[in-house]
């Protein structure tokens, strides 16, 4: 009697730690099965983008380069490949890296806003306007959509509009430098020329 009362506490905690095992064994293969619904993306796009957030344009955009041969589908790597081309100022490079981007997922915003990035730097104003408004229709408070399409009012000479999405930008990121400074220059244009 004395030694099944030892030997129960120890075949109840064994079968306890199997049940706990098999539970835990259970939520991995869910979250693991979870994951593999969502494409992960490749090495080589991870390495690309690594790349781009160390500021090394020209060896991200020959990764991504080689992603997009490799994966021509990938609206993802187009858009890597995209706003690595800008940073070099390869810029009709990168609107047809954004466009091919767009084609493959019309929903991204952040494809409108780079490729609004790019027309802006080439000049094409109202066509960079609309990429813009594409991005805040898509994503209304992204603050970088906001400040480039306050800086594409800018230039356009539509200062009133400047503001407005300079403040929008300011008030999704207080800190947005960049954008403070595009409504000053707005609220400092001459008006009635």
């Amino acid at each position: 009697m004395a030694l099944t009362s030892k030997i129960r506490p120890r075949l109840e905690s064994k079968k306890m730690l199997a049940l706990c095992a098999s539970i835990f064994f259970l939520l991995g293969v869910t979250r693991v099965s979870a994951q593999v619904d969502e494409p992960q993306p490749s090495e080589d796009l991870q390495l690309g983008i690594r790349l781009i957030e160390e500021r090394n344009f020209s060896h991200a955009a020959q990764i991504l380069k080689h992603v997009t041969a490799k994966e021509p589908e990938n609206p993802e790597g187009w858009f890597y490949f995209g706003v690595a081309s800008i940073e070099m100022m390869f810029l009709k490079e990168a609107s047809d890296a954004l466009r091919k981007s767009i084609e493959l997922k019309p929903d991204y915003a952040p494809a409108h806003t780079f490729l609004a990035d790019a027309l802006l730097r080439q000049g094409a104003l109202p066509e960079a306007a609309l990429e813009a408004d594409k991005a805040l229709t898509i994503k209304a408070n992204d603050p970088y959509a906001s400040y480039t399409r306050s800086f594409i009012s800018l230039r356009q000479g539509a200062f009133d509009d400047a503001v407005k999405y300079a403040e929008f930008a300011t008030n999704e990121k207080p800190d947005f430098t960049a954008a403070h400074m595009v409504k000053a220059q707005a609220l400092s244009a001459p008006t009635g020329c």
